[in-house]
């Protein structure tokens, strides 16, 4: 998929002409993909953006532009960083990991909070955020 830079402002999902902005802020974070999904209960995703830390890294934020993405697309992250919790630094890039900057949830039927817990992949499992047309908010 063909992605370009993006902005780091706003934070979250941000829909604009031709696609949607995505910025996450990760500060002791050393890499990031973007996931996007069909639906909330898909067991893998559809599509893994790679984002790049020359390209879409400024400071401590992860910004790509995704064209054609529209209202309702699902979406999570996987960051990598650090795992020292003596420092509180947990990071697992196993996880799928909900927008902290998100607007809308989504909770797939076999949701577990136990999943989450336990070493490994839960893209089956995890919460996912939807990206969400603020402009049909009244």
């Amino acid at each position: 998929m063909a992605c370009l830079k993006g902005k780091s402002f706003p934070l979250g999902a941000t829909l604009v002409p031709g696609g949607a902005n995505f910025s996450v802020f990760a500060k002791h974070s050393t890499g990031a993909q973007l996931l996007l999904f069909d639906d909330e209960d898909a067991p893998m995703s559809s599509g893994v953006i790679d984002l790049d830390p020359r390209a879409n890294r400024t400071y401590h934020y992860w910004h790509v532009f995704v064209p054609g993405v529209t209202a309702g697309q699902i979406y999570g992250y996987r960051i990598a960083g650090p795992f020292d919790p003596e420092r509180g630094l947990r990071f697992d890039c196993d996880k799928v990991l909900l927008d902290p900057y998100g607007k809308c949830i989504a909770r797939p039927e076999g949701r577990s909070r136990e999943a989450a817990r336990r070493p490994g992949d839960n893209a089956a499992t995890a919460l996912k955020s939807v990206v969400v047309d603020t402009s049909t908010y009244d």
